[in-house]
């Protein structure tokens, strides 16, 4: 049973109200009647209750039915209002639908007010309806904006019949457009996508349009506002008319720039992690084959009869341990390890550098050096301040493809609150500055502020890793130095190295008298490598020293020695990485049979072994190869009297 209406009739003529209820009663209409005669009555009705339809006589005394209709509208604004009137002429009855009356009836003709009831009912339905959508939409569109403004994403809205483009203000802050400079349509999006992925992305856009899909993704490049290109991750949904004709398409497009970078450095991170970790075995290899070269030339240079004998043994024992101190940077490197500080000369560096540029670079290049006689001396690891002007030194020869001029200079200078980004304070004190000058390319104005950063690089795919500035402003920071900058594109770069001259003064140098080395009195000596020359050179520079040696190429054999001659062997040289029984099981072994054994230990990776407290109490001295014969028969002769010796 449906719920009768609620009628509020305001009528002064209790049998005009009695004829408009017998009508409304056979017009079938389900509904309960409020009469009210008066004002008072009428308002108070009004404000007090809830109806469905107002019924208002237009003439009453001392109110009227306009009155009335806008005290209705006042409180009631959706509520249909219909006026009967007896007398109501044209112009008044436009006058009330112009004022929100729903209806008027003649009260000569009450049998349309049934219908005009049942009318108004439904278009207030509809009106409900259409003010309950219009209210959704505009919550819709108002949650849209706010997340739109919230997104870090560029929210976009396409209207596919206009061709309107619109953004939101994320846009212009991620692309640093402003918003005059972007045209309204769907052009200023294909107009700034990259040249190489243009085609591309407008191909598989069309194609996803003609099979009527949905969802459509891509990635391209975008041009910003300055020229450059950020990667984007783009999105977008269609929305369709009933008729399954697409109108709309809206999506969100993300600047992935960071994140493409972050990935590519997590990938390059990964595989320097997978060097360092190759790392240690390469060392150790290289160190087993330098060791024997090294001691070799120490000993054919100590019997060299001629000069020319002697300068060539001397290129040898130097390329040697060049090569020695080229692995230790290659172990720095990858485990992080910093250099041991010492007093130096820079114009001996440069001076090699120089040479060796002009044996290997192109000879369109030109190279000059320009050196102060009275150049200061720094406090710092050669090898690396070595790296940093090679580093510098190649970056220049790459930036002049077709030849040009590679000048080195260093000179001693003295600042006062000097101004450097890479200091929060002014710089005083003395300095001494190296300088590499090219004339090559140059660097862009907007990458010279990337340069130092880890894995960035101007250069083609396999022709750079990134790691040469920033690994130059680490050694350079860790020398409590900084470096400045300054290029012009096709003119050429210039960097300058600020490092701190050191108080000290280094000795002139002269040519080192050659020393006796240490003799043995027979004792006998365990040698335990499993590298083959090494061992063998390690045999006869101690047998040509007088010492008896036995020899096991690992851990097993030597302790198998060590139970048979062991009241005979003095000393223990035992190699740390060996297949089956590594340095560390031998040392506790051997402590085993005789808790006073004395050991020196030799390694390729390190010449202080990673030992246990109990181990270190028979280790008297730790070489790392390639060692010399002076550092050898050095620390043998110390164990052999049982006092440590401190070594390399």
């Amino acid at each position: 049973m449906s719920i009768p209406l609620r009628i509020l009739h305001l009528e002064d003529s209790s049998r005009d109200a009695e004829l408009i209820q017998d009508t409304l009663e056979a017009g079938g209409l389900n509904c309960t009647i409020l009469h009210v005669k008066n004002k008072d009555d009428f308002e108070a009705a009004i404000a007090n209750g809830s109806f469905d339809v107002v019924l208002s006589d237009f003439a009453l005394p001392h109110y009227n039915g306009l009155i009335a209709l806008d005290f209705v509208r006042s409180k009631s604004p959706s509520v249909p209002f219909i006026l009967l009137s007896g007398t109501i002429g044209e112009e008044l009855a436009i006058q009330s639908l112009k004022t929100g009356a729903t209806d008027y009836i003649l009260k000569q003709k009450p049998v349309r007010l049934v219908e005009a009831i049942r009318r108004a009912l439904e278009e207030g339905l509809e009106k409900s309806k259409r003010q309950h959508a219009e209210e959704a939409l505009r919550k819709s569109e108002e949650r849209f904006q706010f997340a739109a403004r919230a997104t870090n994403d560029i929210i976009w809205d396409w209207d596919l019949q206009t061709n309107h483009f619109w953004r939101n203000e994320t846009f212009n802050k991620v692309f640093g457009y402003n918003p005059a400079d972007v045209e309204p349509g769907v052009e200023s999006w294909i107009n700034r996508l990259h040249p190489d992925d243009k085609e591309r992305v407008l191909a598989r856009f069309h194609a996803f349009g003609e099979k009527g899909g949905e969802i459509w993704s891509d990635e391209y490049r975008f041009r910003r506002s300055d020229g450059s290109f950020a990667d984007v991750l783009d999105r977008g949904y269609v929305i369709h008319n009933p008729q399954g004709k697409p109108v709309r398409m809206i999506g969100a497009m993300m600047d992935t720039t960071e994140r493409k970078k972050l990935e590519a450095q997590f990938l390059r991170a990964q595989r320097m992690e997978s060097i360092g970790a190759l790392a240690g075995g390469v060392a150790h290899d290289l160190n087993n084959i330098l060791a024997p070269i090294l001691m070799v030339a120490d000993l054919l240079q100590a019997e060299a009869t001629t000069s020319e004998n002697q300068e060539m043994l001397a290129i040898v024992k130097s390329s040697a341990q060049r090569g020695s101190e080229m692995v230790k940077q290659i172990l720095s490197f990858a485990r992080g390890v910093s250099g041991q500080h010492a007093v130096l000369q820079i114009k001996h560096l440069i001076n090699d550098i120089a040479n060796l540029m002009r044996e290997t670079f192109p000879r369109s290049i030109a190279i000059r050096t320009d050196l102060s006689s009275d150049l200061h001396v720094i406090k710092g690891d050669a090898t690396q301040v070595h790296q940093v002007l090679m580093n510098l030194c190649v970056n220049a020869r790459d930036a002049m493809t077709n030849g040009g001029s590679l000048l080195i200079e260093a000179t001693n200078v003295e600042l006062k609150e000097k101004r450097t980004p890479m200091h929060s304070e002014a710089v005083s004190g003395v300095y001494v500055l190296l300088t590499v000058t090219d004339t090559g390319e140059g660097i862009p104005p907007h990458l010279l502020d990337k340069i130092y950063e880890p894995f960035f690089t101007t250069k083609e795919e396999g022709k750079g890793t990134g790691l040469g500035l920033s690994t130059v402003l680490g050694i350079v920071k860790s020398h409590n130095g900084f470096v400045e900058l300054t290029s012009e594109v096709r003119k050429g770069t210039s960097f300058r190295v600020y490092l701190p001259a050191c108080e000290t003064t280094v000795a002139a140098e002269v040519e080192p008298k050659p020393t006796a080395l240490p003799m043995g009195h027979g004792e006998h000596v365990l040698v335990v490598d499993d590298e083959a020359a090494v061992l063998e050179m390690t045999r006869e520079t101690l047998e040509l020293f007088n010492y008896q040696v036995l020899t096991a190429t690992n851990g097993a054999e030597a302790i198998n020695i060590y139970h048979r001659h062991g009241g005979d062997i003095k000393v223990v040289i035992t190699d740390m990485m060996m297949p089956i029984i590594d340095g560390t099981a031998t040392i506790k072994a051997l402590q085993e049979i005789n808790p006073e054994v004395r050991i020196i230990c030799i390694s390729g990776l390190s010449s202080k072994p990673n030992l246990s407290a109990a181990a270190r109490m028979n280790v008297l001295a730790s070489l790392r190869k390639p060692f010399t014969p002076d550092d050898l028969l050095t620390a043998v002769q110390g164990a052999v009297e049982n006092t440590p010796v401190t070594t390399a």
